[in-house]
């Protein structure tokens, strides 16, 4: 990309490319800090339904969709298919080897994967916005 190369040329050394990293990475977070603080306040100018607006564009952001598919795609994989489905089902959402996995284990295989994407994608972004 652009960015990689103004800031990650081979010409530099290890350690320039190092505080380059580190001055993108806190030139985005400043930037995200600053985004959110603008939108809060533009919200603010709207009283309630600025609230209301917020938490819909909050809401938007909120990762909760794509991985509960794929959960149900399990489900069906080892209603129609039987255990090698629901194995090939699960292999897509897990890293470990759904080879080894009886039925019981390929269910709890896609309910952990779908309580994990449910913490990092909704609860935590929701109580960091918070």
């Amino acid at each position: 990309s652009y960015a990689d190369r103004q800031l990650n040329p081979a010409s530099l050394t290890g350690s320039q490319r190092r505080m380059n990293g580190i001055a993108a990475i806190l030139a985005l977070l400043l930037l995200t800090v600053a985004a959110g603080f603008v939108f809060n306040r533009f919200f603010a100018l709207f009283g309630p339904v600025g609230i209301l607006l917020e938490t819909g564009l909050v809401a938007i952001f909120l990762a909760q969709k794509s991985l509960a598919d794929h959960v149900a795609a399990v489900a069906v994989a080892l209603r129609d298919e039987g255990l090698t489905g629901g194995r090939a089902a699960v292999s897509r959402i897990v890293g470990r080897d759904p080879e080894t996995l009886d039925e019981p284990a390929v269910c709890r295989a896609a309910i952990e994967s779908l309580a994990e994407n449910f913490s990092d994608g909704v609860v935590a972004p929701a109580l960091w916005y918070a």
